[in-house]
């Protein structure tokens, strides 16, 4: 996690696989976003970007060590990640994935 270039946390991040853009859609499979996202719902345990992507918590003391599945296209954090860049993060903030 950076702001204005200043690494702020740096966290282990599971990844989900990837998913198409839509059930219907013959384009090729969605990455793990890249570049500018949009921060449209923020829950107790799971932040939403715009365009579906979630970013999940993780129940488990060593995010290694969950091994629940995780959505296509999106991603897991631990717990205490989670609760620690929340309170600076609010629905409509940009964010950039690289």
């Amino acid at each position: 996690l950076t702001r204005e270039g200043a690494v702020l946390r740096e966290m282990p991040v599971q990844f989900g696989p990837e998913r198409t853009p839509s059930e219907s859609s013959d384009a090729p499979p969605a990455a793990i976003p890249r570049g500018e996202r949009t921060i449209a719902d923020l829950s107790e345990t799971k932040i939403t970007l715009d365009g579906g992507t979630q970013i999940l918590s993780s129940e488990s003391a060593q995010l290694a060590n969950d091994s629940t599945a995780i959505p296509p296209g999106s991603l897991r954090i631990s717990l205490v990640d989670m609760k620690a860049i929340k309170p600076d993060l609010n629905a409509g903030m940009k964010v950039y994935f690289y």
